[in-house]
């Protein structure tokens, strides 16, 4: 499976046949669905379009090379200001609409919002590394997954994904 950000799935089926509409544009159009992509500053907003998709199931996967990785630095804060744990432990949440990677090594948060409520789940992605201690697991970054149950037939899905300095 590649790693990346905004790989989309459909009912569990990997979009893979996106067509860009022109190379000046981050508009890409699939049947039923049309992303677009737009930077602001220090926001990424990826909107997804969908027309006749009711009751089926968006998802998009996020891979984050955290610099904290599994350390105790790296963890998950969710919109009440509670901590449910580390980049490298699971984390599923049945509906939310924010979640905030914060690391101390990269001395800043990635905050993400979604319009509607969203099923999360977050898996630390490792490797295995041989070493003269002998195999151990690295972990190379945290996959994010938010699904989506498309509410009616002509429905806008949303999600920012914003980087900011700590606060101290």
């Amino acid at each position: 499976m590649p790693r990346a950000l905004w790989l989309d799935e459909l009912d569990g089926v990997a979009i893979t046949a996106y067509v860009q509409d022109s190379a000046a544009t981050l508009r890409f159009t699939h049947p039923g669905l049309v992303k677009t992509l737009a930077v602001d500053g220090s926001t990424v907003t990826v909107t997804w379009q969908c027309n006749n998709l009711a009751g089926r199931r968006l998802t998009t996967r996020l891979n984050l090379a955290m610099p904290s990785c599994d350390g105790f630095l790296g963890r998950y804060v969710l919109a009440d200001g509670s901590i449910p744990g580390g980049f490298g432990q699971p984390l599923d949440l049945a509906a939310a609409t924010a979640l905030n990677l914060d690391d101390g090594v990269l001395k800043g948060s990635i905050q993400i919002r979604s319009a509607i409520p969203a099923e999360i789940c977050g898996r630390p992605q490792q490797t295995v590394s041989q070493s003269e201690a002998g195999f151990e697991k690295i972990m190379q970054s945290v996959e994010l997954s938010f699904t989506w149950t498309v509410p009616n037939d002509q429905c806008i899905i949303q999600l920012q994904l914003t980087t900011q300095p700590s606060a101290s």
